[in-house]
């Protein structure tokens, strides 16, 4: 019997670690909605993956960004650290580049910890919805560990 795949409304998380709530990330940017709704993951790993099956619709060039975008319209920026552009690269290995098509799971960036840390700068992952293109999105964080088969928002 052959099952219909159905929309997904689920994004992911783009690394491991802890779930941190937008409120109490570390950079007033991303602490409210100026950009968008989102939250923040301080990462167990160095690799961002996909959240979503989409398009990669910017990739900044110090490698410390990467934007993409759903079929439906949503826009998500996965912004690695926090003030990490000063690093001008160092540290961040891209393995996306603009205009490519990404399943959920798709590796985007490899990133140094130690690099980020040793510049005493903050590692936290931040995922934010820039455009919700008319959707609600609801925000998961029931739990405090995650991984990026957990999701953490839903698209309405």
């Amino acid at each position: 019997m052959l099952f219909k795949r159905s929309q997904k409304n689920e994004i992911y998380a783009p690394v491991d670690g802890i779930y941190v709530k937008q409120e109490l990330i570390n950079d007033p940017t991303y602490a409210t909605t100026i950009m968008g709704v989102g939250c923040g993951v301080r990462p167990a790993n160095n690799i961002v993956k996909s959240p979503v099956d989409g398009e990669i619709m910017m990739v900044f060039p110090t490698g410390h960004a990467v934007g993409l975008k759903r079929k439906d319209g949503v826009e998500i920026l996965i912004h690695i650290g926090i003030d990490t552009v000063n690093l001008q690269g160092k540290g961040f290995t891209t393995l996306v580049k603009q205009g490519d098509k990404v399943n959920v799971g798709a590796e985007l960036v490899r990133f140094d910890q130690e690099i980020i840390k040793q510049n005493d700068l903050d590692p936290t992952v931040i995922v934010i919805f820039t455009n919700t293109n008319g959707h609600e999105i609801t925000l998961h964080n029931e739990s405090e560990s995650i991984t990026t088969r957990d999701v953490i928002a839903d698209v309405k």
